[in-house]
Parts: C-alpha cells; structure tokens; sequence
C-alpha cells in the first residue's frame, strides 16, 4: 500500500475526488436508515458515481410520495368501524405492497341505515391516494344527504373519469345495509363481487357486472340486487 504522507497534492486529489462520492452515499444511506426523506446527494458529473447519485435521489423522490400517500390513506380508512347491535363486524386489510390503493368504510345514514363502501384504486401513490380522498368525500355527502344508491355510483363513474381520463379507475362495492331488518341493496363496480354465507353453508354471489368507476362516461344506470341476512347469515 501506499500512505498518504509520500503523495504529492497532485498525486491525492484523485483520491479525495473519489472518496468525497462514496463520503456522500455513505451519509445518504444513514440518512434512509433514520427514515429523513430531504436528503439529497449534490453530483453534477455524469460518471458511474454521478449516476448512482442521481439514482439514489429518485428512488428518495418516490419513497418521499410513498410516504406522504401512505399517511393519506391511513387516515382515509377508519382504525375502528362503528359497532353493529346484534351483528359481529370483523374487517382485515392486507396490502399487497408496503403501500395500496385500498379504501373501505361505514357510514351512518340518517335512518339508521349504514352505508357499506369497499373499493381499489387502480396503480399506488399520492394519485392513487387523492382519488381515494375524493370518493370519500362525496360518499360522505351523500350519507348526509342520501339519495339511490345506484344515482351514487353514476356521480362517482363521472367524477373519476372526468378527473382521471382513464388514468386511473376505481372498484367499488357499495351496500346499504338496514341493521333492522337485514336488507341489503347491492350495487357494484368491478369490484370482486360480495358473497352471503348462509347459516346451512350455503353461498349467494352477488352478481353485478359492471366496468370500473371512471372506465368511461357513458354508464347512465347502475343495476341493483336486493338480498336480506337471516340469524346466522354472512356478509363477505
């Protein structure tokens, strides 16, 4: 080896010039490790260091939307759903991914009826979070002031594709469920379709074929099934 106090300064800078790069990467890497996403490597040279540099500046880019859409949805889908009297209400949601496009909720109509919304966002990230954001809020009108459940999916199939001009598109299931009586008024778009498990084991699908929220603009009507849970009877 040779050490550095028999180099000339001309001899060092070579390796101070590739040292400082590596210095930086280094600091980027700490910087990930305490999950600070504005750190930023400064590389203006389009060497292989220079293009890792810039590599590692746009992989913090996409992880920076990732988590601002992922506090997005945390906070579009609710931590504890309102509890049924007389019903057992258990939901799940596991992503595919570290971050999803998954959107589900119940909301109170004013007759005591609950609205059930269970939907996926075509694609992941901040897009795919803010149309979240904005089906919600109209979901949430709408249980204001309700109105056909099928007049709800005909606004929402325009909002999106006139937001989204088939960018991006939207599954949904949309139930309104009288806690009462145990009637049901299905309606769906593309979304898997929902199942009743009845209490001798066997299955109802509910069958509503429909394209995705936002796949055009022509869509005028959206059909309806009406079904009703028995004592023992399942939603899926």
């Amino acid at each position: 080896y040779t050490t550095y106090d028999t180099l000339s300064l001309h001899d060092a800078l070579p390796i101070f010039a590739f040292l400082r790069p590596i210095a930086d990467l280094s600091a980027g890497l700490d910087a990930l490790r305490r999950k600070e996403t504005g750190f930023r490597i400064e590389r203006a040279e389009t060497d292989e260091l220079g293009r890792l540099a810039g590599a590692y500046n746009r992989m913090v880019d996409d992880l920076r939307e990732m988590e601002l859409a992922r506090v997005v949805q945390e906070a579009l889908i609710p931590n504890q759903f309102p509890s049924l009297p007389g019903y057992d209400v258990r939901v799940r949601c596991i992503t595919a991914s570290s971050l999803g496009g998954d959107y589900g909720d119940v909301l109170d109509l004013p007759d005591g009826r609950r609205l059930l919304l269970l939907g996926d966002v075509t694609g992941h990230g901040t897009g795919a979070a803010l149309l979240m954001g904005m089906v919600k809020s109209a979901a949430v009108r709408f249980a204001r002031y309700p109105g056909s459940l099928d007049g709800l999916l005909v606004y929402l199939n325009s909002m999106v594709f006139q937001l989204c001009q088939r960018k991006l598109m939207m599954t949904l299931s949309a139930v309104v469920f009288d806690p009462a009586s145990g009637r049901l008024v299905i309606g769906n778009a593309a979304q898997p379709y929902p199942l009743i498990i009845r209490r001798d084991g066997t299955v109802w699908e509910a069958v509503v074929a429909q394209l995705p929220l936002g796949a055009g603009s022509k869509a005028r009507t959206y059909p309806l099934l009406e079904a009703a849970l028995e004592p023992g009877d399942m939603l899926v």
